[in-house]
């Protein structure tokens, strides 16, 4: 990183993602990279993935790996390379283009954290309403919706009143465990 920092690192296969506060990258032995918010490169030989350079308007926060050789970004963005992201998007890392079909429902503030749990992406952070409904730091997305549904659908949760969450873990009795 040639400026700002790394907030968070995901491995999708034989990819190393990174997001962060950063707008560019210099590898080993090359000329500086304008990579910003957003890295991928290869875990075994470091070469930068050149084909994914998707643009978040602000820095990114949280990764995690999806399935199919996709990644889930959150954060303080609120477009994706021009394109509206609610502060959610997923990613191809084969070209760094959103997949169709995930639209994470509109929320009104940053993501921290993001978890996945039985076909739902978990998302905690500063934010008080998801798709115009109360969700106080707290709301889950369902994944599993095949690309030609017109919207991911928003699981519904129990509002609760706290300031945001700063950290969502799943535990192995299938239960969300938060942190803020």
């Amino acid at each position: 990183m040639n400026d700002g920092a790394v907030l968070a690192i995901a491995q999708v296969g034989n990819q190393i993602v990174l997001g962060g506060s950063f707008t560019s990258v210099t590898p080993r032995g090359g000329s500086p990279i304008a990579r910003r918010h957003l890295v991928a490169f290869d875990a075994v030989t470091g070469a930068i993935n050149t084909a994914f350079s998707p643009e978040p308007s602000r820095q990114v926060r949280t990764l995690l790996a999806g399935p199919d050789g996709t990644v889930f970004v959150g954060g303080d963005c609120t477009s994706l390379d021009g394109e509206p992201a609610a502060h959610i998007a997923r990613l191809r890392l084969v070209d760094g283009q959103p997949v169709p079909g995930f639209t994470a429902t509109n929320n009104n503030g940053r993501v921290n954290d993001l978890e996945l749990l039985g076909g739902h992406l978990v998302a905690g952070g500063a934010f008080s309403s998801v798709g115009g409904q109360p969700h106080a730091g707290f709301a889950s997305f369902d994944v599993t919706k095949r690309p030609g549904d017109r919207r991911h659908r928003l699981a519904r949760h129990r509002s609760v009143r706290f300031r945001g969450v700063l950290s969502a873990a799943s535990r192995c009795d299938g239960l969300i465990s938060r942190t803020g």
